[in-house]
């Protein structure tokens, strides 16, 4: 039997938090509600380095004396919801207020958010056990916080599964309810629920607490670029730097258009004084729309529309008050507009703060001024698309694809040497698998929805797991949800050994030669894509079965991978290239890298394959970002990387159409998302292909060492291992690698330390 990693496991009933009751307000409603908790701390000597374990519905805000000090929990599963375990500032002798902020979206919440009715769970840890019992909290209503309008897409398509915008009445508000002072509203004893486990197992609370498996979310202070409507007023444009505030004149209108300089997501906090009866409205803009619909210039906002998400405030006439939503905000534009009553108001300056998972670049390269705005491109992009989970994009869906965080995954490895979102990702997607075997086209996921092909690229995602970091306790405990997720398609075998029909939205590629993206079936099925992808999913978990120690199942794997790939062969391969099915109808480059990817095209036949079909114009071509990277793989392993490197080209192409192009979109030409994370490519092509620098091992305790020319004389950089730094230096005909791991270049194997190179000609 072989000896797996233990993963980390649910906390037990005796917990603190596990132990604790939850708590709620005795009369606002558990769905669609939020419930601001108080409480005193009255310490009679200073306490250092206090702790708490904090967990809660859908979000929770915790402040201390005011200040924020925490959000949470993670977006994930309920049955592995996060529990965070909180160190507070020194606390001094005296009085202190630790208030909570809990919201219940109901039916407002975003896709990705799940969780059960409200409740809030907190418990003191080690010295601050003795001072947080239940019964010293006191709660209140915030009705103050409603369902924010949809009306700010206009004559454009509204798509956003983000949820949860507001419209904020600021006289509804307990004004003060986190400071020290007695703050407004009205304020009762808490309503203790059932605790959150129970000797018997009972999940009372409708959630089953984990330690969060991934740290607090950065937020970082940003400045807006600009106020880019109205352009060359003096006083706007220092209000947008932080400077002086507006002030605006009773029964008036105004509007603003503030630009942060790129697509990210960001925690805005709109201040202002006075101003009853006026109303602030936040129009939250990815970028510039024509009125047919097309994508302006990122850079542009004069004659077009500013479509997007929509928060409203309606001013008190209070003094110094501040609104910050319950969940951040998307975008590159705010457009801000104002329309006062019988008061003036007096607007302050819009701060925002970057968000996002807490990453710090390892991987560097000196290649020329293209390779830098390519990287700091690709940067910005996968930043934005890093949240609790990995984001598909952050405007429009934030939501988690198998297919899209196979890609991100092998770019954060390369460019943060971090691998932690990337595993909370897989294993969220196999918390959601299905009982078929099949694991959702996203999750977390309110509603379902099936792409099953994206089953397959789950599983050759925890072959990349393993092959780029290890993770052996993680692939462990994926193990077995991968081996029922490979049934749904292998119980599908026709008697010519392909796959058969059944399957729904096989999505491969939104090629123009697709349906939906869909890869070509005959009405029975017998897809030479699908197939041959089924055959890599067997393949690469033939290979996690050995590493795990399972020997007699990585064989069961093999042969069905290799019987797949027989079965394409025997069926779908004529003149030297792979149709896209046996009807022998349509041809496409999809059929051929799935084969290159699958061993069934080697060498010279896979490049021979892969470059009549790239010249066909009556064959299927990549359609997405996306697929780029498959299609690359597929030139590298057919000893063509050259080839791979050119597609680099298109990336080029698009920054040179757009001198304001800041972040990835979903694909070229007129895309949806202006920031879409499976554009990290170049990371990729910066790594493996200009440094050369790639696994030879599992979890790179072995690299293979490859540069390609790129025209540059002299190339430097640092590819991060788990081991430490790979530095590459390359100049005219030779190259120097320090690597902490042994090297495998063009048959040698090398020792860890430093090793000069010729390079050939």
């Amino acid at each position: 039997m072989p000896i797996l990693a233990a993963a980390p496991g649910p906390l037990s009933p005796d917990h603190p938090v596990g132990a604790v009751p939850g708590l709620w307000h005795p009369t606002a409603p558990r769905r669609g509600a939020v419930v601001l908790f108080r409480r005193t701390l009255t310490l009679a000597a200073p306490l250092r380095r206090a702790r708490l374990a904090i967990t809660a519905c859908h979000r929770y805000e915790l402040r201390l004396d005011g200040a924020l000090i925490a959000r949470g929990p993670s977006r994930s599963d309920p049955l592995r919801w996060g529990v965070r375990e909180v160190v507070l500032p020194d606390l001094a002798a005296g009085r202190h207020v630790l208030a909570v902020a809990v919201a219940q979206d109901g039916d407002g919440a975003g896709e990705s958010q799940l969780g059960p009715d409200g409740f809030l769970a907190i418990a003191g840890l080690g010295s601050l056990s003795d001072h947080l019992d239940p019964d010293g909290w006191r709660c209140c209503h915030d009705t103050a916080v409603r369902p924010g309008p949809e009306d700010g897409w206009g004559r454009h398509r509204r798509y956003s599964p983000v949820g949860v915008h507001e419209r904020f009445v600021a006289a509804e508000h307990p004004w003060g309810w986190a400071g020290p002072g007695r703050p407004a509203g009205t304020w009762v004893p808490v309503r203790r629920l059932r605790t959150v486990l129970d000797v018997w197992g009972n999940l009372a609370l409708g959630v089953q607490p984990w330690p969060e498996s991934i740290p607090a979310m950065a937020e970082i202070p940003l400045p807006w670029r600009r106020c880019a409507e109205p352009a060359g007023d003096p006083a706007a444009a220092a209000w947008a730097a932080g400077g002086a505030p507006l002030r605006i004149p009773a029964r008036s209108r105004r509007r603003w258009i503030l630009d942060r300089g790129a697509s990210g997501v960001h925690w805005p906090d709109v201040s202002w004084s006075g101003g009853a009866g006026a109303r602030i409205r936040l129009v939250w803009c990815e970028a510039g729309r024509h009125p047919d619909g097309r994508l302006a210039a990122r850079g542009t906002v004069d004659g077009v529309d500013l479509p997007g998400h929509v928060d409203e405030i309606e001013p008190d006439g209070g003094r110094n008050r501040t609104w910050m939503p319950r969940w951040l905000r998307s975008g590159r534009y705010l457009v801000v507009e104002v329309v006062t009553a019988d008061r003036p108001l007096v607007l302050m300056p819009i701060r925002i703060a970057d968000a996002g998972f807490p990453f710090t670049t390892r991987f560097t390269l000196a290649a020329g001024p293209v390779w830098d705005r390519l990287l700091a491109v690709s940067d910005r992009t996968l930043r934005s698309c890093a949240h609790e989970a990995i984001w598909d994009c952050p405007h429009y869906e934030q939501c988690q694809f198998p297919g899209d965080t196979r890609v991100q995954a092998i770019a954060q490895y390369l460019l943060y040497n971090d691998d932690r979102l990337a595993r909370k990702a897989l294993t969220d997607l196999a918390d959601a698998q299905r009982p078929d075997g099949l694991i959702p086209c996203r999750a977390p996921g309110r509603s379902p929805q099936r792409i099953d092909t994206f089953t397959l690229q789950w599983v050759g995602a925890i072959g990349e797991l393993h092959r780029w970091r290890g993770a052996a306790d993680t692939v462990a405990s994926l193990l077995p949800a991968a081996r029922r997720g490979l049934e749904p398609f292998l119980s599908r075998r026709r008697p010519d050994g392909l796959i058969g029909a059944g399957l729904m939205a096989p999505f491969v590629d939104w090629s123009k030669a697709f349906t939906a993206g869909n890869a070509p079936q005959d009405p029975d099925g017998g897809s030479a894509i699908i197939s041959l992808l089924a055959a890599q999913a067997c393949a690469a978990l033939a290979g996690l079965e050995r590493a795990a120690g399972w020997p007699e199942l990585a064989r069961r794997w093999e042969r069905d991978g290799a019987a797949l790939v027989k079965a394409v062969a025997a069926t779908c391969l004529d003149g030297g290239v792979v149709w896209d099915t046996p009807a022998r109808r349509s041809r496409s480059v999809h059929a051929q890298v799935e084969a290159v990817h699958a061993g069934l095209l080697r060498g010279v036949a896979a490049r021979r394959a892969l470059a009549a079909i790239t010249g066909d114009a009556a064959a299927a071509q990549a359609g997405t970002r996306f697929y780029t990277w498959h299609l690359a793989e597929a030139w590298r392993a057919a000893g063509a990387p050259r080839r791979a490197l050119a597609l680099v080209d298109g990336w080029i192409r698009q920054m040179d159409a757009d001198p304001d192009l800041a972040t990835w979109p979903e694909s070229d030409g007129n895309p949806r998302s202006d920031c879409h994370g499976w554009g990290a490519y170049p990371v990729l092509a910066a790594a493996s292909l200009v440094l050369g620098v790639t696994p030879a091992a599992p979890g790179m305790a072995e690299v293979a060492f490859a540069p390609v020319a790129t025209g540059q004389s002299r190339v430097r950089g640092r590819v991060p291992t788990p081991y430490g730094l790979v530095t590459v230096a390359i100049s005219d005909d030779h190259a120097e690698i320090r690597s902490p791991v042994p090297v495998r270049i063009r048959g040698r194997r090398l020792l860890p330390g430093t090793h000069r190179i010729a390079l050939p000609g």
